[in-house]
């Protein structure tokens, strides 16, 4: 499963980092795979892990803790276009593979309409060719990095 996590600096150079690994670190210091340099940020912030299609965002005891959609958390769900915040900063989690709320919403939908299974299957993959495109036209002209250990 590959992810793009768009960390928002608020002057519109706003960075993509694409991963596929099972976990990612993210913290302010050396030794995390996303450091991210904000005293806002904790030395080890938080995690997030990718796993059977699932996605899963834990906060490491952060001094100024993590939210994802507003909510603060310890260890929360994530789905696709998820906002959290990771002590000041703003980012998008973007995984059109993960499950997304919206795609088990018309999944729902769907199997209440009485359509078969193939036709709810065209409609999942439809939602997520969709936030695919989304994605490809909004990072058009800019670059997207692999996570390897990136420095923000």
């Amino acid at each position: 499963m590959k992810c793009v996590i768009v960390i928002k600096n608020g002057s519109g150079r706003d960075q993509a980092l694409t991963f596929d690994r099972e976990e990612i670190n993210i913290g302010r210091i050396m030794g995390n795979d996303i450091m991210i340099n904000d005293r806002s940020v904790s030395g080890y912030h938080a995690k997030i892990r990718l796993h059977n299609g699932q996605a899963e965002l834990i906060d490491l005891d952060s001094k100024n803790g993590t939210t994802v959609n507003t909510e603060p958390v310890k260890r929360a769900s994530l789905y696709d276009q998820d906002r959290i915040t990771i002590g000041n900063i703003s980012v998008q989690f973007i995984c059109p593979e993960a499950i997304s709320e919206h795609a088990m919403d018309q999944t729902m939908i769907a199997h209440s309409k009485g359509w078969n299974a193939r036709k709810v299957e065209q409609l999942v993959h439809y939602s997520t060719d969709h936030v695919r495109d989304m994605i490809h036209k909004s990072f058009k002209n800019k670059s997207i990095k692999t996570v390897d250990s990136v420095r923000y």
